[in-house]
């Protein structure tokens, strides 16, 4: 049985596709959604918008191998800071086996333990002043994870 997962975070994870060097890039050139990156300061931004997509996707990985991966996509929620609406990226998954992200006291423990404090890239399309770092626990949360109906 497959369990369906949404992660919301306040980083940009948009997922670039882009991965080589930036001496093999010919611009211009467009990311996977069709963005025109056009010389070496949009080649950056999209490079590290794509390395934080993979810094999260590693994080899931070192618990279970995440399936059906929907997303990254910028949406509006109103999960953080109180009940005000922000501008988020969410993405969901699916886990064979989402008891591994759980501790004796939360569904989702050991996968926030896994998060918090992990090294993020800033200064792309995100809205607010973040800690340069994922905090999934105590405090200023900008990331978090529910499971879907």
């Amino acid at each position: 049985m497959f369990t369906s997962i949404s992660c919301y975070t306040l980083f940009d994870i948009t997922d670039t596709g882009i991965r080589s060097h930036i001496r093999s890039a010919k611009f211009p050139m467009t990311d996977k959604h069709g963005n025109q990156i056009k010389n070496e300061n949009d080649w950056k931004c999209a490079r590290n918008q794509q390395r934080n997509w993979e810094t999260i996707l590693q994080i899931l990985s070192l618990r279970t191998q995440p399936l059906r991966i929907i997303g990254p996509r910028k949406v509006r929620t109103s999960g953080f800071i109180d009940k005000d609406s922000v501008h988020a990226w969410k993405f969901t998954f699916e886990s064979e086996h989402d008891q591994v992200f759980g501790d004796d006291t939360d569904r989702f423990g050991n996968l926030k333990n896994d998060c918090n404090g992990v090294p993020m890239l800033m200064g792309l399309g995100e809205n607010m002043r973040l800690t340069p770092y994922l905090t999934t626990k105590n405090g200023f949360i900008n990331t978090y994870f529910e499971i879907n109906n």
